[in-house]
């Protein structure tokens, strides 16, 4: 993969990796899903959650599930039934304590509806008692969700500023191969920091097992993830990448000077320090070479002229 490749211009400035306990990312997620939204969202656009709903975070009291993120854009519902079959299908090829919490955030112009719709799919994909509706998370709050997440996933097929944001949190990405990522993410070889999966139900759940079971493998590929992000930005902020030389139809010819035998040379004479030559001294110094009149080559000239 090229490391020149241009990437879009995104502020990750507030996004970091962050080294969590289990106990301090269930933290994040009770936040935002009791004490953020009892006080700032209106509970007939999401769904209330109680305390005792967050134990399913949770496998017993001992050790917190997969945390799997994703952002819907407006008007993105279309994929839901994808992303919510391909997680009941891991969660079957799953141990009980592997199976992932799915956390969905919709964007601010999602109505109760929208939420409603949500839900209804989650019911008919069997995975309700696992997916958490968040709504509309203050961009105040994303630094700390995706940091708290095992995994971001992403079914758009447009590049998304969170991407790039949960790639600066060390956050493994999962996206479609129908999408504009393929100078981003990298599946394979040394250079993985995500995974790449066709848009089919199995394809896609393949790539959550590997995701739920494998928590080395994430640690690597977030950590390449977040390494390639910065890399780009360092690249990006180069003054040889700034300074770019114009287009070939935009430069202007060099403005041709006339000749004057007086006007100084435009190099110093090499080994004397702040003096210049004249077109005109160099000359007087240069005389031409001349034969002696009883010379025969002179006279031999001579006649031939």
């Amino acid at each position: 993969m090229d490391r020149a490749s241009p990437l879009p211009v995104v502020d990750t400035t507030s996004f970091k990796p962050m080294a969590m306990r289990p106990t301090e990312r269930a933290a994040v997620l009770r936040k935002l899903l009791i004490t953020y939204r009892s006080t700032h969202v209106p509970s007939s656009r999401v769904g209330v959650y109680e305390e005792s709903d967050l134990s399913a975070l949770w496998t017993g009291a001992l050790y917190l599930r997969p945390v799997i993120v994703t952002v819907l854009g407006h008007r993105r519902y279309e994929r839901l039934r994808l992303l919510f079959d391909a997680v009941d299908t891991a969660r079957h090829a799953l141990a009980p304590d592997a199976r992932p919490a799915l956390v969905v955030c919709s964007s601010p112009n999602t109505s109760s509806d929208g939420n409603d719709s949500l839900r209804s799919l989650a019911a008919k994909s069997g995975i309700d008692d696992t997916v958490f509706l968040l709504g509309e998370v203050p961009a105040t709050e994303l630094p700390s969700l995706f940091a708290a997440a095992d995994a971001y996933l992403s079914t758009a097929r447009r590049t998304t500023a969170h991407l790039w944001q949960a790639m600066a949190c060390a956050t493994p990405s999962v996206v479609l191969t129908d999408a504009d990522t393929e100078q981003v993410i990298v599946h394979g070889g040394y250079e993985a920091n995500g995974w790449v999966t066709d848009p089919n139900t199995d394809d896609l759940a393949a790539a959550l097992v590997q995701v739920c079971r494998d928590p080395a493998e994430r640690f690597r590929r977030g950590t390449a993830a977040a390494a390639r992000l910065r890399a780009h930005e360092a690249d990006s902020a180069s003054p040889t990448r700034r300074a770019a030389p114009l287009p070939q139809t935009e430069q202007h010819p060099p403005v041709q000077q006339p000749f004057t035998p007086s006007a100084p040379c435009a190099h110093p004479s090499p080994g004397r320090a702040g003096r210049q030559w004249t077109v005109r001294a160099q000359a007087e110094t240069t005389k031409p070479h001349t034969l002696p009149p009883d010379d025969p080559a002179a006279r031999n000239l001579e006649h031939h002229r």
